[in-house]
């Protein structure tokens, strides 16, 4: 019953909302960046024809005409799938795209799939080994300042920002003029919803988008962590333990949002897989036919995937882990059942759900 629920709202989407040609919706997006985001915008758009090929060929489809894209209708957009985007909701620089794609060819010569026609083994040497966990995700230091522009509810993003620091002990600080000369986050109402990943800049503030259909806390919550250097779950290393892709219910076009990443790319911290995660894509997203895009192995955390109401408790323990270890003495208690020190109170544990008291 709940998934013809969901099929009839998708069905039911398609028909009230206006289809409009990618390229228009690439355009609306660009035209609201500043200039050094418009840059990397437009290096986005290109590195994704490139990670799409790579994807197709690791996933054994067929090559595709990508000129055919500027005349795609789209039926349903979704503020959190923009096709343009990585991931649908991730914009790039130009050495984060080359980071991640030596990680997909590094995937492709352990499966012995040839992808020199796309990417030449040169150029890979040229740039070296880096791992996208230090260089991906650069750190902040709290506190960490932001700013809301007009047209974007400034409640609402102080509410999902003070449940991050009651969770962590990141801190932010708002500003009452807009960001100059140093690191920040400017909330404003762009083309649907989106961030970089990891502080980007030293010397100006970065962009997160919250526009039509991004105004909900956990969706502040996630587009801020993905600010903060936190990736989408289904795309961690171990993922394929627990979720199957079905590329032919895949978009054409939007294969790389399924790529994942190569050990050692991206610092798990031992942090146990997690369908609940805010940062986990729906079992629908990016479905060309109303299917399932996601299957989880066990079926009974398939309606758990894409949960959109707060950062879950693994999800506050991978940002911890991330900014928050050096906070409170190593010998200060032992704690157990998965829990961990509470970086707001030394004292106790943070405990995951059914765990209580001092130390879980």
């Amino acid at each position: 019953m709940h998934f013809i629920k969901e099929l009839i709202i998708l069905i039911l989407v398609a028909f009230l909302i206006e289809g409009r040609r990618r390229s228009e919706i690439r355009d609306e997006t660009r035209k609201s960046l500043s200039d050094r985001s418009k840059k990397n915008f437009d290096d986005t758009v290109g590195g994704l024809k490139r990670l799409n090929k790579l994807q197709r060929r690791l996933m054994g489809l067929k090559d595709r005409n990508e000129t055919k894209d500027e005349d795609t209708e789209v039926v349903v957009e979704l503020p959190m799938e923009n096709e343009d985007l990585y991931q649908g909701d991730i914009i790039l620089t130009e050495g984060q795209i080359d980071e991640i794609v030596d990680g997909m060819v590094e995937q492709a010569e352990e499966k012995k799939i040839d992808v020199s026609d796309i990417e030449s083994r040169a150029k890979k040497s040229s740039r070296g080994k880096r791992s996208i966990s230090s260089s991906l995700t650069n750190m902040w230091t709290s506190p960490i300042p932001y700013y809301v522009d007009t047209g974007v509810n400034a409640t609402l993003v102080t509410a999902a920002l003070k449940g991050i620091e009651s969770e962590t002990c990141i801190r932010f600080t708002k500003s009452a003029t807009p960001i100059t000369g140093k690191p920040g986050l400017r909330y404003f109402k762009g083309s649907g919803c989106w961030s970089y990943i990891g502080r980007i800049y030293t010397d100006a503030p970065q962009e997160v988008s919250i526009g039509q259909g991004c105004g909900s806390n956990a969706i502040i919550q996630h587009e801020t962590a993905h600010a903060l250097g936190v990736y989408h779950e289904q795309s961690r290393t171990d993922r394929y333990l627990y979720v199957s892709i079905k590329t032919e219910n895949i978009i054409a076009g939007t294969e790389s949002n399924f790529a994942g990443y190569v050990p050692g790319y991206v610092n798990e911290y031992g942090i146990p897989y997690d369908f609940g995660s805010v940062m986990h894509y729906g079992r629908f997203s990016f479905s060309k036919n109303g299917n399932q895009t996601i299957v989880a192995i066990d079926g009974k955390y398939d309606k758990t995937m894409g949960q959109r109401k707060k950062l879950s408790f693994n999800d506050v323990k991978l940002i911890n882990f991330k900014y928050c270890n050096s906070t409170c003495p190593s010998t200060s208690i032992s704690c157990k059942n998965g829990g961990y020190l509470d970086p707001n109170n030394c004292a106790r544990c943070k405990c995951p759900l059914n765990f209580y008291g001092t130390y879980c």
